[in-house]
């Protein structure tokens, strides 16, 4: 079981991690960090989920470069999705790392 949930994992980070780099051509933490879009730069509310993919991404990836520009997200307001990025999920990840 542990083996699969890890093949699961892998592949998950994999998948966001591939349409991140797409976008943004650069290694995988750059192209997830540059792929969140805040209210500042057009954050678009029905977006907040694949940005909670980036989080978690970002935590399994394990690269303390992210750890500056999660904790910039962080707002201090109740997570709220329809109005800002989920404070939780930045939170989990920057305990992860």
């Amino acid at each position: 079981m542990i083996i699969v949930l890890s093949i699961w994992i892998e592949l998950n980070v994999k998948k966001v991690c591939r349409m991140a780099t797409r976008k943004y051509p650069s290694d995988r933490v750059e192209a997830l960090m540059m792929s969140v879009e805040t209210k500042e730069y057009g954050y678009d509310a029905h977006r907040y989920r694949m940005n909670n993919h980036v989080f978690w991404a970002l935590a399994q990836l394990g690269d303390k470069r992210t750890v500056p520009f999660l904790k910039n997200l962080l707002t201090g307001e109740r997570c709220d999705h329809e109005i800002n990025l989920c404070q939780g999920e930045i939170k989990e990840a920057i305990q992860k790392l």
